[in-house]
């Protein structure tokens, strides 16, 4: 059976991803004399990743090509350890990386282009590793010269303050929601992040992005219970707030499930345990998805009806999953139902 999915990887990778949120992220942890560089507002996001296999449980990895000022074009290497402490070997894990994305330009182009490594740490131990790779080499000067050397930025979050975590709404409610996932007062500082994210952002764009965050909290969070979360939520969003939780409720279900299944638990009837719980975790996001379409559009009782039992037609948790954020999303309800077709006619014979 597959490992559950690291809920720290989906979530740098789901802020991290929008361009926006990106380009504000980078803006303020890069070097300051390499920002005005670096033209921040064509980031592409490359679809690679270097991290090998074992290590994905601690770390993250996004690539960036981006042009320079000068004409020319840079790559920024973005390595997110998610682990509680610092990892003495990370120098060596990015040039490992950075060789990799050197080779796959030169196979590709016949060149070169720099990179600009970035590490994000939000671990409760303080970093106090050094930033060069020569660091890991205690050597005399005279043999520094056959060694490799380069410097990496540095990103740690623990070592900032709230007040210290400054840009635009996203980029600063994603860095507080990392550095604060590990900390036993999360439950206590839930409310103010959900207010900041919703009254300063689009409604529709916090709704969805709520919700992500959510999931993220109620996956990795330390020190904050179903009921803190609910709390946090309904006195921020009191109308959408039961839906949103439904979602989180569904996702501690399953985080529970999954993981009593790898600890082998019941492991006899596993097969069966599985059926069950796609099955129920299927019904619940077509609940959720119903109380939230008639919470934000106050359907007829006809309209829900049809909906759900096209929804009942809908077996695929990926596909689900998606119309819930397409719930949120949708500024029409025939938005929805335009998305709810799309479904459909891709799996049509």
């Amino acid at each position: 059976m597959a490992n559950v999915a690291n809920p720290h990887d989906a979530f740098f990778k789901q802020f991290l991803s929008k361009p926006e949120v990106a380009e504000d992220f980078l803006r303020q942890h890069l070097p300051s004399d390499i920002v005005p560089l670096v033209n921040l507002s064509a980031l592409a996001l490359q679809k690679d990743t270097f991290v090998d296999e074992e290590l994905r449980s601690h770390f993250t990895d996004l690539l960036y090509r981006v042009p320079l000022r000068s004409g020319e074009e840079a790559f920024v290497y973005l390595l997110f350890e998610h682990k509680s402490y610092p990892d003495r070997y990370v120098a060596f894990q990015l040039l490992r990386y950075m060789a990799q994305i050197w080779d796959k330009e030169l196979r590709a182009t016949n060149t070169f282009s720099p990179i600009i490594p970035l590490v994000v740490y939000h671990g409760t131990v303080r970093w106090t590793i050094p930033t060069n790779f020569g660091a890991l080499f205690d050597i005399s000067n005279a043999l520094r010269q056959f060694t490799p050397e380069f410097q990496f930025q540095l990103t740690d979050l623990s070592a900032l303050s709230d007040e210290e975590i400054r840009g635009h709404i996203w980029a600063r409610v994603f860095q507080l929601i990392l550095k604060h996932i590990f900390d036993e007062r999360l439950g206590e500082r839930l409310p103010g992040i959900i207010t900041l994210a919703f009254d300063l952002a689009h409604r529709q764009t916090s709704l969805e992005m709520i919700a992500t965050i959510l999931r993220y909290v109620a996956q990795a969070g330390v020190g904050v219970t179903i009921e803190d979360m609910r709390r946090a939520v309904m006195a921020v969003l009191p109308l959408e707030g039961g839906a949103l939780m439904e979602t989180v409720a569904d996702q501690w279900i399953k985080q529970g499930i999954e993981q009593g299944i790898e600890q082998g638990i019941e492991q006899g009837i596993e097969q069966g345990i599985e059926q069950g719980r796609a099955e129920g975790r299927a019904e619940s996001q077509r609940r959720v998805i119903l109380r939230i379409l008639d919470r934000r559009f106050a359907l007829p009782a006809e309209e829900q009806t049809v909906l759900g039992e096209q929804l009942t037609k809908l077996t695929d948790l990926a596909a689900l999953d998606e119309l819930v954020d397409h719930a949120l999303g949708a500024v029409l309800f025939t938005d929805f139902k335009i998305q709810l077709q799309r479904y459909f006619d891709r799996t049509a014979p």
